[in-house]
């Protein structure tokens, strides 16, 4: 084996992804998966609560009253 096709090897660039290697992500290179998952957070974080769950939440803190009082 030529020396160039060693150090290709040695780099990881002799593999293929069909080899079942995922592929090497660069550190400054951007993460679309990352960033959808944040988009998508940030989307949920903006949602207001809904009522139901806020009644809910009242009845909890109702019943933990009564408890504390009884």
């Amino acid at each position: 084996m030529d020396r160039l096709k060693k150090e290709s090897l040695a780099a990881g660039q002799g593999k293929h992804e069909s080899a079942g290697t995922a592929p090497v992500r660069r550190v400054n290179q951007p993460d679309p998966i990352a960033d959808g998952l944040r988009k998508l957070w940030e989307n949920v974080e903006k949602e207001p609560v809904p009522n139901e769950f806020l009644d809910i939440l009242d009845r909890i803190d109702a019943a933990s009253a009564k408890e504390r009082g009884s």
